[in-house]
């Protein structure tokens, strides 16, 4: 148990230290969680998921601690760097005895690829239990079996076992000796029964299929601690009504936030997509950002504004003129000129009886000599037998109606001398 412990621990150091550099990202918030776990780590280990053990246990630690918590890398042991290793390549290994092999075999390992042949019973098993032995300092199958090493490792007709020895050359060329590192080795050895296992992967449960992973690493004691967490620790933080309503009013705030977030990467591809469109429908090649500096802004001036700048500047003190003023004269004159087109459509209906007004005149000039017979048939104005209509009368009021349109002609030139010169 002591040995599980151990490994879990030092993987879960492993994953701390991974959690604190810049590239994990990590909250403060899951960094000092992280170092919670890690400061009590020996009494979380003994618990489980059944029952909410677990959470129970780390609630009660972050009621008391989780604030005094730093967040910086907790004093824990570094990760151990294989690069300092002494030697880069195995030479030979020497068995015996040790399991199917009773008197010290030699085996040459400096070939970059080794395949190991041979009938059952021929001793290839012992051959891989001696190297992981001698690399790690414990067996798989050993530890799955729960059969002591003395017991296992024996070789039956000599009743014991010698470690393993292996040789190995360094950086210089040197033949040294590799002293076996469990922590040091054991992603560099992976055991016969992991990988006969992890090649039914894919016929199991995703649950499952974790495990396996874990196991073919050696990894599965850290596995087991990090799957009894619960999923969460709602239960076990009994909270006031009133924190467990603003709680629940946050996670939904932050769940709407959440969304925005997500819903902003798209909307803003689509309006790139749109902008590029936009772009290309006015020329070819065009960008979004060519085409509003063709167009300008109120920060950098286009051709548009360039022009509406260049109306605005006429010099008022040498002509007096401003755009306003201007727009306003315009609409002074087209008032007058629409009054002035009505006057002369009244007028010109009116001056189509110009002719009548010299016959009232000639009419009104024989009064005189034919003062009591009409001038034109001489029947007499007045008696037994007169004319129906006076012809004076007649040319009298022919004559009120021409001097409305001698008014006429009088108010148009008025207008017309109030159009701005």
């Amino acid at each position: 148990m002591g040995e599980k412990v151990a490994s879990a621990k030092q993987d879960f150091e492993r994953f701390v230290t991974w959690l604190h550099l810049p590239e994990a990202q990590a909250t403060p918030e899951a960094r000092r969680l992280a170092n919670l776990v890690v400061a009590n780590f020996a009494e979380l280990v003994l618990t489980s998921r059944q029952r909410n053990q677990r959470s129970i246990h780390l609630v009660r630690h972050v009621r008391m601690s989780l604030a005094q918590t730093p967040d910086g890398l907790p004093d824990i042991r570094p990760e151990i760097d294989n690069d300092t290793r002494q030697w880069i390549r195995l030479q030979r290994l020497t068995l015996g005895p040790f399991r199917g092999f009773r008197t010290p075999e030699s085996f040459d390992l400096q070939k970059r690829i080794i395949l190991v042949h041979g009938p059952n019973g021929s001793g290839k098993t012992s051959f891989c239990e001696g190297l992981e032995y001698a690399l790690l300092g414990v067996v798989e199958e050993a530890g799955t079996r729960r059969i002591g090493a003395q017991a296992y490792l024996a070789n039956l007709h000599a009743g014991r076992f010698e470690r393993p020895v292996l040789r190995a050359a360094d950086r210089q060329g040197r033949q040294v000796s590799v002293v076996a590192d469990a922590n040091s080795y054991r992603f560099c050895f992976i055991e016969k029964n992991r990988i006969d296992a992890f090649s039914r992967i894919a016929a199991r449960p995703p649950a499952q299929r974790t495990e396996l992973i874990a196991t073919l690493f050696g990894m599965d004691d850290f596995n087991e601690f990090v799957s009894h967490f619960n999923e969460t620790i709602d239960q076990q933080l009994t909270l006031t009504p009133i924190k467990q309503f603003d709680l629940t009013n946050r996670r939904n705030a932050l769940a709407v936030d959440q969304a925005t977030i997500n819903s902003e990467a798209e909307g803003l591809s689509e309006l790139i997509k749109r902008e590029a469109e936009i772009a290309g429908a006015y020329s070819a090649g065009m960008t979004y950002t060519g085409l509003k500096t063709l167009i300008g802004s109120a920060e950098t001036p286009g051709p548009l504004q360039e022009l509406e700048n260049t109306l605005n500047k006429v010099p008022p003190a040498m002509i007096g003129l401003t755009r306003r003023g201007l727009l306003d004269a315009f609409e002074t004159v087209r008032s007058i000129s629409d009054e002035l087109a009505g006057i002369e459509d009244e007028l010109e209906a009116r001056s189509r009886q110009v002719s009548f007004r010299d016959l009232y005149t000639a009419v009104l000039a024989l009064q005189p000599t034919e003062d009591e017979r009409c001038p034109a048939c001489d029947t007499p104005l007045t008696g037994p037998l007169h004319v129906m209509v006076n012809p004076y009368e007649k040319a009298l009021a022919g004559l009120d109606e021409l001097r409305e349109l001698g008014e006429l002609q009088e108010k148009r030139e008025a207008v017309q001398s109030q159009v701005p010169m």
